[in-house]
C-alpha cells in the first residue's frame, strides 16, 4: 500500500481549435492525473471522462512530463513539439517558468500564470489547467492506494473513477500557457 501524498489533474485545451465558452473549463480536454508516493508515482490516463490506463512507476520523483506530453499530442492531435508542451506540464506542476526556461532563451516570449474562470483569450493556443484535489480536510487525512483503488480514510475509490468531483476542496487552481 502507497501512502499519496500529492494528488493532481492536469487538464488541456487549445483556444486556436476551440475559444467556445464562458471561461477555460468549457473548453478542457481531459489529460492525466497525477499520484505522488513516497517510491512511487501513478499516472491516470483520461479519454473523455473515464480512465483508460493507470501506469505505475517506481520512483518517487519520476519525471512524467514527457510521457504525458507525447499522450496529449497524440490524444488531441495538438500541433505543438513534445518539448514546449512538456515543459509548459512541468510548469503548470511547479507553477514556475523553469520547465520552459530553454525554450523561452531560444524562442522568446514568457509563460503566463491565470486563473481558469476568466474570460477565454483565443489568442493564447494550447494551454494547461492544474487542479490539486485534497479531501475535506487536510488534518488526519490519510490517503492511499493498492494500485486498483484510492483510499481517502474509510472512502474507497476505484482508481479507474477517480476524478476532480472526489474532492470537496481544492487549491486556487492555475491556468498557464506561453505567449
Amino acid at each position: 500500500m502507497d501512502n499519496i501524498t500529492n494528488i493532481s489533474f492536469y487538464n488541456t485545451g487549445n483556444t486556436f481549435t476551440n475559444s467556445a465558452g464562458e471561461d477555460y473549463y468549457d473548453i478542457i480536454t481531459p489529460g492525466v492525473a497525477i499520484l505522488s508516493a513516497d517510491n512511487s508515482t501513478y499516472i491516470l490516463y483520461y479519454d473523455r471522462d473515464e480512465v483508460t490506463k493507470i501506469d505505475k512507476k517506481e520512483e518517487g520523483f519520476y519525471d512524467w512530463s514527457k510521457e504525458v506530453a507525447e499522450f496529449l499530442i497524440k490524444k488531441n492531435k495538438y500541433e505543438t513539439s513534445t518539448k514546449f508542451l512538456s515543459g509548459l506540464l512541468m510548469c503548470a506542476d511547479n507553477e514556475d517558468e523553469d520547465g520552459l526556461y530553454d525554450f523561452m532563451q531560444e524562442n522568446g516570449g514568457e509563460v503566463v500564470f491565470d486563473s481558469p474562470n476568466n474570460e477565454i483569450n483565443s489568442d493564447i493556443g494550447i494551454f494547461v489547467i492544474k487542479q490539486i484535489g485534497e479531501a475535506q480536510s487536510t488534518e488526519d487525512v490519510l490517503i492511499k492506494t493498492d494500485g486498483s483503488k484510492l483510499f481517502i480514510n474509510d472512502e474507497k475509490i476505484d482508481l479507474s473513477q477517480l476524478s476532480s468531483g472526489h474532492f470537496d476542496i481544492y487549491q486556487d487552481p492555475i491556468l498557464v500557457y506561453a505567449r
